[in-house]
């Protein structure tokens, strides 16, 4: 078992210009909660291609402590905890963790999202990873995934207080307090 927390992003991708013009924000959030929490995050960047959802279900079977999964939405204007992640024929798999901490993750300002749709653009990479994550862990990790505003827009520096407060909620989950 890996003691660590997996915290994912994704490439730029060509049918999202912007992300390669001003770079991926769910890249750069996974880099920047790498470098806040040392050792104990293992960051991975994924590629925007069917190679993502092997390589998520490789990294998940190493038995990480939690999953924080991060992905861009090019039309939203909010941090989005999703609760379910889906597969290519729609298959829908629900993150337990996720529902577990939707009260906690609104007051930190996101919003919520309990139906699963595939992404237009990235041809549904973001929610099928996300699924396969799920499936892999077999909900024996807190797992959840955020899909973060896209550039130009994006307030890098908000976002990160966001998910950096989902991290914490996994890393409880992941290293429950020992005693009282």
């Amino acid at each position: 078992m890996d003691e660590r927390i997996l915290v994912t992003g994704f490439r730029p991708f060509a049918k999202a210009p912007s992300t390669l013009f001003w770079g991926n924000p769910s890249e750069k959030l996974a880099l920047s909660l790498g470098e806040m929490h040392g050792s104990r995050v293992r960051v991975e960047i994924l590629p925007v291609d069917e190679r993502a959802l092997t390589q998520i279900a490789t990294l998940v079977e190493a038995g990480p402590r939690g999953i924080l999964m991060l992905g861009t939405d090019l039309q939203t204007s909010q941090c989005i905890l999703e609760l379910s992640g889906v597969d290519k024929a729609g298959q829908v798999r629900k993150s337990a963790f996720a529902h577990s901490v939707q009260q906690e993750c609104k007051a930190l300002g996101m919003a919520t999202h309990s139906t699963s749709r595939l992404g237009i653009l990235d041809d549904g990479y973001c929610m099928r990873s996300y699924e396969r994550a799920l499936k892999a862990a077999k909900d024996s990790a807190a797992c959840a995934f955020v899909h973060v505003q896209s550039p130009p827009l994006a307030n890098i520096a908000k976002q990160l207080e966001q998910v950096s407060g989902l991290f914490n909620l996994i890393a409880a989950a992941a290293w429950p307090r020992q005693g009282t």
